[in-house]
């Protein structure tokens, strides 16, 4: 067997890790990768585990697109083979080249390139991978996950030729990953098909139950670090960048970009951040935060009967990938106040990642909409999850949490949850009314559906704490040991057998 590899920036120790114990537990000889950035190529060059027979590098291949000769022939050939149904979704997913995220920060928004050297991007990246899998004839492709140009061309070509895809996706269950073939979210209904939901084992129903009844009794959110009281949700905080210490943190970070920028090969590369966007987008940034936007939030009156809404961090494959007719989160909130039982307010709180970083004209657009409150990011989503009558989401974990807290709950976007039959999926904005008043006036919420469905997940999930492996400098036998499960998950969902010694 041969595996390709989607390794992007941080995953790629981690992606080489999992290969390494594919070869040394199952057998695997031969491996290949597309890999998204030079750094990432230097990790597998020097301290990788396995040796790949290709290393097709994305940075590369976007050095040749202003030399290609823009082929419409070959493009609307490949837009008849793998269109989703056109081939706008591949641009749309990328958030570089349609944003020039994070080359530069949000909120800006404006493509990379024109619509033409856009499309010669796209024609590249497709011809050197249609090339790789010709070459490399791989018999599966794993990815950490979907959510660029050249990753979603890979996943759509590979499934086009009858190639096996594996995506790793967090369960939301402590450090639980799961092996799906989807690239946007898992749904044990589609992996387990005709025996879906088969009866779970009793260990794995003791699992949920401890599970749901912990949760319920203290909520936490699923990565720790997002919680408010972690992030920059004040503007005291916000402006914390003035201390010494920090400032002295904040001048070594600009000599770090400015080294990046000027010096090696990867100052050509198009991922690389221009230094002087870097302190000027920094320098926009903290005049915004000493403005603050504490002047807009609303208070909340006791008894008053409300939807929520948690604005989701942007841009992200919760929005892009998985909410792609919902990208637009103003108009999803205006879409989502109009459909509203009379005399309901729609409560709407940001996303502790996105305070420091939101213009002000966002939120004042927002409070246009006269049956919209604007909640302090202060205040934790457990109990405003607990005292609504509904909970609107595109694809956030606060819609799993919901689920959990069994509040009724409309999604706009692909999420796992979609699966409970007391959830009610959007896939259009004229759909939004009804099913908000079938859930607000006809939930049935089924508590063993949920609890068979959390141990099902326990059953098939990997524990893996990925956070550590991904973000936190790790040697290789911290690697190795830290993705064994995850490992033998995947070799699993791919039919391997233990290897023999």
């Amino acid at each position: 067997m041969k595996v390709c590899f989607f390794l992007q920036r941080n995953f790629a120790p981690v992606g080489d890790a999992i290969a390494a114990h594919l070869k040394n537990e199952y057998g695997v000889e031969r491996f290949c990768a597309y890999v998204g950035t030079r750094s990432a190529l230097g990790v597998l060059k020097g301290k990788g585990m396995v040796t790949y027979s290709t290393l097709l590098l994305d940075e590369n291949i976007h050095r040749t697109y202003s030399r290609a000769t823009l082929d419409m022939e070959y493009l609307r050939a490949l837009e008849k083979k793998c269109g989703i149904p056109n081939l706008w979704p591949y641009l749309l997913a990328d958030r570089t080249l349609m944003s020039s995220q994070p080359l530069r920060e949000y909120p800006h928004d404006r493509p990379l390139k024109s619509h033409e050297d856009l499309l010669r991007i796209l024609q590249v990246t497709a011809q050197a991978i249609e090339g790789m899998l010709e070459a490399e004839k791989p018999d599966a492709v794993v990815f950490p996950v979907v959510g660029s140009l050249g990753s979603m061309l890979l996943y759509h070509l590979a499934r086009v030729r009858g190639i096996p895809t594996r995506l790793m996706y967090p369960v939301v269950l402590e450090s639980r990953y799961m092996v799906s073939s989807r690239y946007d979210c898992f749904s044990l209904k589609q992996e387990l098909g005709a025996s879906f939901p088969a009866p779970p084992m009793g260990e794995s129903l003791r699992q949920a139950r401890t599970f749901l009844q912990g949760f319920r009794a203290a909520p936490k959110p699923y990565v720790a670090d997002f919680s408010p009281d972690r992030q920059q949700v004040t503007r005291v905080r916000q402006l914390k960048f003035l201390r010494p210490d920090r400032f002295l943190r904040s001048i070594g970070a600009v000599a770090r970009e400015f080294r990046l920028y000027f010096g090696g090969e990867a100052s050509r590369d198009y991922s690389t951040v221009n230094p002087l966007h870097f302190v000027l987008d920094r320098i926009k940034r903290k005049l915004r935060n000493a403005r603050g936007v504490s002047d807009l939030y609303d208070a909340m009156p006791e008894g008053e009967r409300f939807a929520f809404f948690p604005l989701h961090f942007e841009p992200e494959i919760a929005v892009l990938v998985q909410g792609p007719f919902v990208t637009n989160q103003l108009e999803v909130v205006r879409q989502a106040a109009r459909s509203l039982p009379v005399g309901w307010k729609l409560y709407v709180k940001e996303h502790p990642q996105m305070v420091e970083y939101r213009p002000h004209r966002f939120y004042k657009e927002l409070k246009k909409m006269p049956n919209v409150r604007l909640i302090d990011p202060r205040i934790k989503s457990f109990p405003l999850i607990e005292r609504s009558g509904l909970v609107i989401v595109i694809s956030g974990t606060a819609g799993f949490e919901a689920c959990l807290l069994g509040k009724p709950l409309v999604t706009l976007g692909q999420q796992f949850f979609n699966d409970f039959s007391f959830v009610k999926h959007c896939t259009a904005y004229e759909d939004l009314p009804r099913l908000v008043h079938e859930q607000v006036t006809s939930f049935a919420y089924d508590e063993e559906e949920l609890v068979h469905y959390l141990a099902k997940m326990f059953e098939r999930s990997a524990l893996v704490d990925m956070g550590k492996l991904w973000y936190q400098e790790a040697s290789k036998d911290d690697l190795y040991r830290g993705v064994t499960e995850l490992a033998d998950s995947l070799a699993r969902s791919l039919g391997l057998l233990k290897a023999t010694r």
